[in-house]
This record gives structure tokens, C-alpha cells and sequence, in this order.
């Protein structure tokens, strides 16, 4: 799978969840980025009180991911859900893909260790 096509379908990710969000009435606030932080999994680490860094929690792995696949939006309701099914179908090929391309770096590090 090319960088074109991740960038790609992570815009296609971001531009949907704005969308819901809108159509929601749910605009910016504390709340709002705190949903957004939850669903991407990211947390801010506070580096005495100079600088903050992002840091990837867990919870982006049990909650922000199945969250990603299932496409479960707001706007994915009533006519709309076929086409919440063909993007459901579109994420299964792109796991199955990403499996394909990080299956040999992992067995690579797993045989070095067996040696």
C-alpha cells in the first residue's frame, strides 16, 4: 500500500469525523477535542511547564480503532448506511493490505529471536 493511499484514507477519516461532529451541532470546544483525543488515542504529556508532547495511549487500540473501522457515524444512518457498508468493506481491504506489508517485518524480528 503507497503513502498516497494511507494519507489518503486517514484524510477521508478526519474529514468524516468533522463532518459528524457538524452535522451533530457538537462544534470545538474542551469537550469536542477531548472526544477527538479519545478517538485517536492521543494524551498530552506536560514537560515542567515548558512544553506539552502527545503521547499515543492504549485506548486508541481498544476504543479509537474499532470506533474507525465500523465507521459508525452520525451520518451513516438511514439510506445512507449501504454506503457505511461499502467503506466497512474498504476498511477490511486495507487491514488485510496492512497485514500483508508489516507480516514480514514481524516475522523477521520473530526469527531473530528464535535463532
Amino acid at each position: 500500500m503507497s503513502v498516497r493511499w494511507v494519507g489518503g484514507l486517514t484524510f477521508v477519516w478526519v474529514l468524516c469525523t468533522l463532518v459528524s461532529l457538524i452535522i451533530d451541532g457538537a462544534w470545538f470546544g474542551a469537550g469536542e477535542l477531548s472526544i477527538m483525543n479519545a478517538l485517536t488515542g492521543y494524551s498530552v504529556v506536560d514537560i515542567g511547564g515548558i512544553t506539552a508532547i502527545p503521547k499515543m495511549a492504549i485506548g486508541f487500540l481498544t476504543h479509537g480503532l474499532p470506533k474507525l473501522i465500523s465507521w459508525n457515524y452520525a451520518f451513516f444512518t438511514g439510506k445512507f448506511t449501504v454506503l457505511r457498508w461499502v467503506m466497512a468493506c474498504l476498511s477490511g481491504a486495507v487491514i488485510w493490505g496492512l497485514i500483508q506489508v508489516f507480516l514480514p517485518t514481524i516475522q523477521g524480528v520473530i526469527s531473530r529471536f528464535i535463532r
